[in-house]
């Protein structure tokens, strides 16, 4: 996800703070934090040229294909927790170059879902009961058109704020402190 879309609280539910001890286990443990965080560095600089160009359901689709890691079109809890990990590891490794309110908006994402948990956040998307989030069900308080994504964001007529809010339960007071406000 862009660091523009970061800034703007859209990042809800995929980040926390991953703290690195010096123990030889953890040393260990380095390598694979290394590999998740390249592992969404790339991706971000992939969304970032992408998200900005063409119209907003490409590049949901490009971060769902991102977080769909079994490729069966919906996302499970367990996929959400592969995906927080890659997130945690390049916050850890880049938030002392990210601008203080991109550190507070991921530093409350993270840890709204180290509360919540991702099996919240699934049940909060899937309307069919499958245990899986569609494309269609994450999209489905959008109003996608043929706009980048950061634009139609912008837009308050084609975001369903108050329907996100309700989907979020007690957390839905922290979307707003994530989109900027109070």
């Amino acid at each position: 996800m862009p660091l523009s879309l970061i800034r703007k609280g859209t990042a809800v539910a995929l980040l926390t703070v991953l703290w690195l001890s010096a123990s030889a286990s953890a040393t260990a443990e380095g390598s694979a934090t290394s590999e998740r965080a390249a592992r969404f560095s790339g991706y971000i600089t992939q969304a970032a040229n992408l998200c900005f160009a063409v119209p907003a359901l490409r590049c949901v689709e490009h971060g769902f294909a991102f977080a769909d890691r079994n490729a069966d079109q919906g996302l499970s809890a367990d996929e959400l927790t592969e995906v927080d990990r890659d997130v945690r590891a390049w916050w850890e490794a880049s938030r002392e170059r990210l601008p203080t309110q991109a550190n507070l908006a991921i530093g409350l994402g993270l840890l709204t879902t180290q509360y919540a948990g991702h099996a919240y956040f699934v049940r909060a998307w899937d309307a069919d009961g499958d245990g899986l989030v569609s494309i269609e069900e994450l999209t489905a308080d959008l109003s996608l058109d043929e706009r980048p994504l950061p634009l139609l964001l912008s837009d308050e007529g084609a975001v369903d704020w108050v329907a996100l809010r309700g989907r979020l339960g007690q957390y839905g007071v922290l979307l707003d402190r994530l989109r900027g406000g109070s």
